[in-house]
């Protein structure tokens, strides 16, 4: 299987929400919402999710830094 970009971030973003419940909980809450479901595009929606979570919740500088490797990779993708 071949690793593409956008693979790669959505294993990032996997591993971010995953790391804890209350990430995993507030996640899920916002991918339900009508917000999240009227986004459209890849990069437009993973933003959104990393942007909710780190306004949402009190993050970890592990964390912290997970979130911006995944949002420097999205930004990567429109280069």
């Amino acid at each position: 299987m071949r690793l593409t970009p956008e693979l790669e971030i959505t294993r990032q973003l996997s591993t971010f929400v995953n790391s804890r419940q209350e990430l995993l909980i507030a996640n899920a809450r916002f991918v339900g919402s009508r917000e999240f479901c009227a986004l459209e595009g890849f990069s437009e929606r993973v933003l959104s999710q990393v942007n909710h979570l780190t306004q949402a919740l009190s993050l970890t500088e592990q964390e912290q830094a997970l979130a911006r490797d995944i949002t420097d990779a999205v930004a990567a993708l429109s280069r």
